[in-house]
């Protein structure tokens, strides 16, 4: 297994037992045949033995860890004053990087199966001056236990801390209630309530309840656990959480505008809701949503070339490019200007009103970007629209490819989260997301979106989801990819995902991101006339056109003519798409 199934603990507050709590987790996972290695990126309390310098929690993470880290890994930042961290790292001149948090991490998950990070104190203890835990937490893109202290006032506690979690776009993959106060009136009642309100607020599920244990193990915490929740989340709630996440959802989700800059629009939750509606409902919703915005019966065109195939540096365990994976696709150079255009020049005769080029990258060298605005140019006075995916951009990059006139650029998240670090190893989330913000603050239209089938669940998906719609904005433009397993990468072998589910994903994304295009990408070579058919009335109003998708094949332009002309859907210029004020559309393959 990768060693990406990863997990931060965060905290009501502090002295609630997050370290006996990170430590059973451990355990449990050990017991599960995984090898677990716990973190503490930021300790303070340090104090020195034998010439060792140590503390008391980290060492208790190494004491029943099945992975012996390096301590410079475990903890990279100890600091020996017992204080908040802002405080003990300023006496000792100390700046907290989470750039070299996010590299110990990375080369920690190389070496485990199961990495547990324990935060600080509660999910937002100042590292800083202007930053804290949960940026952390957000840098390192982990999925969040929370461990409730059950004490006096732990139910306000922990809903104010679900609702930052949701604000910072991450989800909470459960919660644990920690007896810590034996002498707790009515104890039963208060975790009764917390479990109801956070499956309804946050879809998380209660892990456990580790008794008031004097003297106890992390052996014994371990046994109140349910490991295998978070090992094998579930996909579907109990019904009477379904209920209520769906009454919450019909009575405050309805608003799919802009709310406060930084407010998480949609919870995980409500996007779960969503998905378990009965298919003909989500449907007639999504239809709704789609013709107050757009034409109905009306399609964007647009076509891909891969201007630079093979060779990427990346391990994306779904791509055919990738240098990690055999696959038979050699290698070769950027394109020559000339060539490029030439199938523009084609893709406009053949009806397309958006010419997209990939480039199999990690990110782009500096020599690339000349020839690369010149094919933009040139694509641009065809009158076509251009779009570029060419892996992670620098500011500079970015502003060049703005000045060139490149309209839209494609940049997708992949997947969840939670679920990322099965997928890929080579970039963190945080990277695609720098990359997102530099392309938006150049001036070029977002492209972003993911892919389904790669053996994610199916709040996973919804974890995807909401990243996208929490976006501010949101993408001008949303390809969801169908997984197209290729012989040689780690996916193949994968099980298929079920048609439904994936008609639903673009129902979903059209309720949540309402003015933008849905693209309906990769993997639509696999699907028939009808599924297809499903798709465009869920929502989808954009396709890839043309003999090809960067390494895997699409539709032939023929049979994709004859499909639209049965379902009378038209084909339109870019500008005619959207209604009014609506957001306009961009492109992307299954990399990006």
């Amino acid at each position: 297994m990768s060693a990406a199934m990863s997990f931060f603990v965060a905290g009501t507050d502090t002295e609630i037992g997050k370290t006996f709590v990170s430590a059973a987790l451990l355990r449990g996972f050990a017991r599960a045949g995984l090898r677990a290695a716990g973190m503490k990126p930021v300790a303070a309390g340090a104090f020195e033995r034998d010439g060792v310098w140590h503390n008391d929690d980290a060492d208790q993470l190494d004491a029943v860890a099945s992975v012996l880290l390096p301590p410079e890994l475990r903890t990279p930042y100890l600091l020996k004053e017992a204080a908040a961290p802002h405080i003990a790292a300023a006496l000792e001149g100390v700046t907290l990087d989470l750039d070299r948090i996010v590299a110990c991490f990375r080369q920690v998950r190389e070496r485990a199966d199961v990495v547990v990070v324990e935060g600080v104190g509660g999910f937002r203890v100042p590292l800083d001056a202007t930053r804290d835990t949960a940026d952390l937490a957000v840098a390192l893109g982990l999925p969040v236990v929370l461990v409730v202290g059950m004490r006096l006032g732990c139910i306000s506690h922990a809903l104010l801390t679900a609702e930052a979690i949701a604000a910072r776009g991450l989800t909470i993959a459960g919660w644990v209630a920690n007896r810590i106060d034996p002498a707790m009136t009515f104890p039963e009642e208060n975790i009764a309530a917390l479990r109801e309100r956070l499956a309804a607020q946050a879809g998380a599920p209660l892990l456990g309840v580790v008794p008031h244990l004097r003297g106890a193990s992390a052996d014994d915490a371990a046994t109140h656990l349910d490991i295998d929740a978070l090992m094998h989340p579930a996909t579907t709630l109990s019904r009477r959480t379904h209920d209520i996440m769906t009454q919450t959802l019909l009575a405050n989700a309805a608003d799919t505008e802009p709310k406060q800059p930084g407010a998480a629009r949609w919870r995980v939750a409500d996007i779960v809701a969503l998905y378990d509606l009965p298919f003909n409902d989500l449907m007639f919703r999504a239809q709704q949503v789609h013709r107050e915005h757009f034409d109905a019966n009306a399609m964007q065109l647009s076509t891909l070339l891969s201007i630079k195939t093979g060779g990427c540096e990346e391990d994306c365990a779904y791509c055919p490019q990738s240098s990690h994976h055999d696959t038979g696709v050699d290698a070769s150079k950027l394109m020559e200007v000339e060539a490029v255009l030439k199938a523009a020049s084609a893709a406009k005769a053949n009806g397309a009103t958006r010419f997209c080029m990939g480039a199999a990258w990690r990110n782009p060298k500096d020599r690339h970007i000349e020839p690369i605005k010149a094919m933009i140019r040139g694509v641009k006075e065809m009158g076509l629209e251009t779009c570029m995916t060419l892996g992670m951009l620098d500011t500079q990059q970015a502003n060049e490819l703005a000045d060139a006139g490149l309209d839209y650029y494609n940049h997708n998240l992949d997947t969840s989260p939670e679920f990322y670090g099965q997928i890929i190893s080579t970039r963190t989330y945080q990277d695609r997301l720098d990359t997102l913000e530099r392309v938006r603050d150049a001036g070029i239209n977002v492209c972003c979106g993911g892919i389904v089938g790669m053996g994610e669940s199916r709040r996973e998906r919804a974890g995807l989801i909401a990243q996208l719609a929490n976006l501010e904005p949101y993408p001008d433009s949303v390809p969801i990819n169908n997984l197209v397993q290729v012989h040689g990468t780690p996916l193949e072998g994968t099980d298929a995902l079920d048609p439904f589910e994936f008609v639903r994903t673009i129902a979903v994304a059209r309720i949540t991101m309402p003015k933008a295009m849905v693209r309906l990408s990769a993997g639509r070579e696999q699907m028939d006339d009808a599924l297809q058919a499903l798709c465009f009335m869920a929502g989808a109003n954009s396709i890839f056109y043309g003999d090809h998708l960067l390494t895997t094949s699409n539709p032939q332009a023929e049979a994709d003519r004859k499909l639209l002309a049965r379902l009378g859907i038209r084909t339109e210029a870019a500008e005619q798409l959207p209604a009014p004020e609506a957001a306009q559309h961009s492109c992307c393959g299954q990399c990006g």
